[in-house]
């Protein structure tokens, strides 16, 4: 009961972000964005701390246009009429982002100047080796271009959209079959037994499998031997 109250928050949770992203302008932009420093962490390689960083100023961008996105849905559903207390909530809660928006930016700044410098000096040569960093980067990345598809299905009013939860089983998949064959198969028993459950209940279509393994499996293999 516990695991199955867990699969509905994170369900409605996920539909929460393919909404923002399929309706708002100012989402495809932060995702868009997310997309070119991820590919430049990981053509760079970046270090465990910088990497973290990144994914932070990230998530923290992304979650905070939701918000907003929410706060402007929940004015709207109160009244459609203008009054100066609405107005105020919706300009408070987009200067909450453009702020924001302006901090990650100076924070990405600093975590990609040294890396430019070293290889404007050293050229391809003084990059640093491959990080273990990389796979993180790499993951993050086909999780938010899974939520792209989504988003595309959603606005197509199709049920053909990937499941999350199933293109992380895959990606994990892949990437434990590289490091330990044990944990590989621990990881597709469970995703296995997750398949069954929501084939069963008839809310997964094989379109939405196929989309995931090209996005979790390939994706893996393509970004890899790109960039690492």
């Amino acid at each position: 009961m516990i695991w199955g109250k867990f699969l509905r928050s994170f369900v409605y949770a996920s539909e929460g972000i393919t909404y923002s992203l399929a309706s708002q302008r100012n989402m495809k932009v932060h995702f868009t964005i997310a997309f070119i420093v991820l590919l430049l962490g990981m053509w760079f390689h970046f270090n465990t701390m910088d990497t973290l960083i990144i994914l932070f100023a990230i998530g923290l961008v992304i979650g905070f246009e939701m918000v907003n996105t929410a706060i402007e849905a929940t004015i709207d559903l109160v009244t459609q009429e203008f009054h100066p207390l609405a107005k105020i909530a919706k300009d408070v809660a987009a200067g909450a982002i453009l702020m924001v928006t302006f901090t990650v930016v100076f924070v990405g700044l600093v975590v990609l100047f040294p890396y430019l410098t070293l290889i404007y000096q050293e050229g391809w040569k003084g990059r640093l080796p491959s990080q273990p960093s990389f796979f993180i980067l790499q993951g993050f990345f086909l999780l938010l271009f899974t939520y792209v598809v989504k988003a595309y299905w959603y606005k197509k009013q199709s049920n053909y959209e990937p499941n999350v939860l199933v293109g992380i089983l895959f990606y994990l998949f892949v990437l434990f079959y590289f490091i330990n064959v044990l944990f590989s198969l621990l990881v597709f028993f469970l995703l296995t037994n997750y398949l069954i459950m929501i084939l069963f209940k008839k809310k997964f279509t094989w379109v939405g499998f196929v989309q995931n393994g090209l996005i979790s499996i390939g994706g893996f293999f393509l970004l890899y031997y790109l960039f690492y």
